[in-house]
């Protein structure tokens, strides 16, 4: 089994062949036919309506399957990007998962506080094999999260990578990629979760009382 056929099949977590998955996958696709326009359809529905949730816990294994984020209707950049890839799978359309750790210049002080620090690692985005291509795909803030917080909304074309935005709507430094931690068949959740408790201070103390 080549890359491309592998990233056709389930994961544990890009849970492709579930039942809702496929259903929703359906639904959202339609009749359409072609791959690309596919691929949009499904990134702008897990974009906008599975809501952004950056408080949304991360060091329970569950909480990252794609049919606990489709039930829920909301997660964090790692879990709305294992949605879409199960949703571009179930699609027929190779896909995988990518990560990043990036910093938010710009945010709030509170999450800061929480946090520790202004990088976040693991971020998450999808892959989709596209006319010959492997094409990069955000989904993580969806468009009601970023008129509430002067997010440059990400858009996707179908042929050009779909990232965060280096600026906010009013042209100050926002998102800097730090580093590339390549890409995954399925979600790595061992390898997350030691490199967040590493990241975040007293993280697994505190997701025990949210």
């Amino acid at each position: 089994m080549n890359e491309l056929e592998r990233c056709l099949t389930p994961g544990f977590f890009v849970e492709s062949s579930a039942k809702e998955i496929v259903q929703r996958a359906k639904k959202v696709i339609g009749d359409e036919k072609d791959s690309i326009e596919k691929a949009k359809k499904l990134f702008y529905w897990v974009r906008d309506e599975i809501r952004y949730n950056v408080y949304s816990k991360i060091l329970v294994r569950d909480e990252h399957k794609a049919t606990a984020t489709l039930r829920r209707g909301n997660g964090n950049c790692m879990q709305k990007a294992t949605l879409l890839c199960a949703l571009l799978r179930a699609a027929k359309i190779p896909a995988r998962l990518g990560f990043a750790d990036i910093r938010n210049l710009l945010v709030p002080d509170d999450l800061k506080k929480t946090m520790g620090t202004d990088l976040f690692v693991f971020h998450g985005f999808a892959e989709a094999y596209l006319n010959g291509k492997w094409v990069k795909m955000t989904p993580a803030f969806d468009i009601k999260t970023c008129k509430e917080n002067g997010i440059v909304p990400v858009e996707f074309d179908g042929s050009n990578d779909a990232m965060l935005s280096p600026v906010d709507v009013n042209n100050r430094p926002h998102f800097q990629y730090v580093k590339f931690r390549g890409t995954y068949f399925d979600f790595p959740f061992e390898e997350m979760t030691k490199v967040a408790e590493e990241a975040y201070a007293d993280l697994a103390e505190r997701e025990k009382f949210e």
